[in-house]
């Protein structure tokens, strides 16, 4: 897109578009010193030969001549002083109009480099927002329907195992309360917006695992033969005690026998 950079954020391999944003650098002036000071035009006017100020000096010896002081430096002085007098009106005015449309075509410059700049950064900013919207929303889709399927395959694979196992979980509250829990982790795990679809593949993966090898191991139990594990044929023979003999034997006889012991 043009205007655009694609650019690359965090550790994923998602892009987002960030604006390619153009800074203004106003146009700057120095004064030029011959047009724009009225100095530079002065100089440019009393040694240029203008018919004008060249009439003033005229006038000045003119009147040094009257007065009998043509050729004297006072003659000179006076013709010099005509000639900066008549260009000193036009100096200050030229040299003004110089200024003015100096500055003035420095302001449309600016002015013009300001809209340029910000025209296109607002055409930028527009079409990164556009391309993310859009990029997002592909995303967001793509997400939504891989998690469809995900949920789909799931409560195909619960149910293949439910079925797969429907004497166990029949014949055993166990059996059945670890169907029910791990029907409603999967459940949790799905729904968790903070895991990516990989994320809940594999541990929706560790639990139906889990659950199948448990239930085999709930269904073995079940059909274990207790009669068996109870069979003592293999067991070694116990030997029988030799009765005692003597005083305590005949003591063990009468008190069987009810007799009181202690009567002889």
């Amino acid at each position: 897109m043009p205007g655009l950079i694609e650019q690359q954020l965090g550790t994923g391999n998602q892009s987002v578009y960030t604006a390619d944003t153009e800074a203004f650098d106003p146009t700057l002036r120095t004064v030029d010193a011959p047009t724009e000071t009225v100095a530079g035009q002065l100089h440019s006017l009393l040694s240029s030969g203008n018919p004008y100020v060249e009439r003033a000096k005229s006038g000045a010896r003119d009147t040094a001549n009257q007065r009998g002081l043509l050729n004297t430096s006072m003659a000179a002085g006076a013709g010099e002083a005509a000639a900066i007098d008549a260009a000193l009106p036009i100096a200050s005015a030229d040299a003004n109009v110089y200024g003015t449309a100096s500055r003035e075509n420095q302001g449309y410059t600016n002015t013009a480099g300001q809209f340029n700049a910000g025209a296109k950064n607002t055409a930028s900013l527009q079409g990164s927002a556009a391309a993310n919207t859009s990029l997002l929303s592909a995303q967001t889709a793509g997400q939504d329907v891989e998690l469809q399927t995900l949920k789909g395959n799931q409560a195909k694979e619960l149910a293949d195992i439910e079925a797969k196992y429907k004497n166990t979980t029949q014949s055993s509250a166990s059996a059945t309360a670890l169907f029910s829990q791990v029907s409603k982790n999967i459940a949790d795990i799905l729904n968790d917006p903070n895991t990516s679809a990989e994320q809940k593949q594999s541990a929706v993966d560790f639990q139906r695992n889990m659950l199948e090898m448990q239930l085999i191991i709930i269904g073995e139990l079940a059909n274990i033969d207790l009669v068996d594990l109870l069979d003592f044929s293999a067991l070694p023979a116990v030997p029988v005690p030799t009765p005692p003999q003597g005083p305590i034997a005949e003591a063990v006889t009468r008190f069987k026998g009810g007799d009181d012991i202690g009567s002889d």
